[in-house]
């Protein structure tokens, strides 16, 4: 933990730009459950259910699924359903779209961060060496100094991007699934939670 903590140190400096990569991997994960869920009335209407002049929705105890229902019974009713049926692949089509631009925004504004940081570390690690007395370096090996200014700095800035994924967008996107999936069925969710 304590590697963590000296690298959350080096993140400190960019509150601003991490609360924006935030927002857009927030975003990105909303924009997926959501072009997920648009499937369900892409399949309704593609296999028929409810097609039928003057056939009524089945209503669910969910009123996110009862409002997609009613809307998807007033297009087939009020027009072609092969308009119904355009109408939700375009809603797919710019779910994805939107999902995948918040996607690369989020890779965007890691992008700087993760170079300030190296940047940094390589600015100290370099400092540090012009400070060490000469003797130092008659002791040491000149290729494990090298080693450790390019290697070793190049090993954490892979382990702050892993930290911000691994600690923010994976835990986030698992619980805005579950939060999505327990608002959609409270009971099956339970039960998938208890199997695993």
């Amino acid at each position: 933990m304590r590697k963590y903590s000296r690298v959350f140190k080096y993140l400190a400096d960019y509150k601003s730009s991490i609360g924006r990569y935030l927002v857009t991997v927030m975003l990105s994960i909303v924009f997926s459950v959501l072009s997920l869920a648009m499937l369900f009335p892409f399949l309704q209407l593609l296999f028929g259910v409810n097609q039928a002049p003057g056939a009524q929705a089945k209503s669910s105890g969910n009123p996110v699924m009862n409002w997609v229902n009613q809307q998807l019974n007033s297009l087939i009713t009020n027009g072609d359903p092969y308009y119904a049926l355009g109408v939700v692949c375009v809603m797919i089509i710019v779910s994805i779209f939107l999902k995948n631009l918040f996607l690369y925004l989020s890779s965007r504004t890691l992008g700087p961060i993760k170079n300030s940081i190296v940047n940094r570390m390589r600015i100290e690690m370099y400092e540090k060496i012009l400070r060490l007395p000469v003797s130092y370096f008659t002791e040491q090996r000149k290729g494990d100094l090298m080693s450790r200014m390019t290697n070793d700095i190049n090993e954490i800035e892979g382990s702050v991007i892993g930290a911000l994924e691994g600690w923010v967008k994976d835990p986030m996107a698992i619980l805005i699934n579950l939060g999505v999936l327990f608002y959609i069925s409270p009971k099956l969710t339970l039960f998938i939670l208890i199997c695993l």
